[in-house]
């Protein structure tokens, strides 16, 4: 196997991400500077500050990558229509998951077993398609992507992985970068 090759199989493990979490608080504080702006009664100003509240640490929760089901490490595969994870699936399937099976495959570990194997041990825990609808910049990218399994209303809201620069490693999130972009 040639270099390129290897690296390409490599499990690409995520951080959690400071730009993410300073942006993410700094909505919900705007949010909530907003509302002393506007003339509303006392007891809904106090509702939704509370609602803002919960939803400012629930966000912190999320961002920072503490629940059991984060995906904490990735991989990108190359995959046709006979290995694809939506080749089992019946034929009227969404028309981004059919353009996707000659295109990008991503396998998926989440926290909570991420933590107790070693990486040599490590199998994906999920498997899926990358749809064409990624976006690729120079300090976000978000990954779209389709499970098997996955509803049929997951066909218009797709899973999305967001993939922040200060969260990856640089030389892993340029080769992402640069494959989802030339696909």
């Amino acid at each position: 196997m040639t270099q390129k090759s290897l690296e390409s199989e490599a499990w690409i493990e995520l951080r959690p991400s400071n730009v993410n979490l300073v942006l993410t608080l700094m909505a919900s504080l705007s949010a909530l500077g907003l509302l002393f702006l506007i003339d509303v009664p006392e007891w809904m100003r106090a509702a939704i500050v509370i609602a803002l509240l919960g939803g400012a640490v629930a966000d912190v929760y999320f961002v920072r990558m503490r629940h059991a089901r984060a995906v904490v490490a990735f991989r990108l595969t190359q995959i046709d229509q006979q290995s694809s994870p939506r080749a089992i699936i019946d034929d009227n399937a969404s028309a981004d998951a059919a353009s996707a099976r000659q295109g990008l495959g991503i396998q998926l570990r989440y926290r909570d077993s991420w933590v107790t194997a070693p990486e040599s041990e490590v199998e994906a825990e999920a498997e899926g398609v990358v749809l064409p609808r990624c976006y690729v910049s120079t300090y976000f990218t978000s990954i779209a992507y389709s499970l098997p399994d996955d509803p049929g209303w997951r066909r218009w809201f797709p899973r999305v992985l967001p993939l922040w620069a200060d969260g990856i490693d640089a030389e892993s999130f340029r080769q992402v970068r640069v494959r989802l972009k030339w696909r």
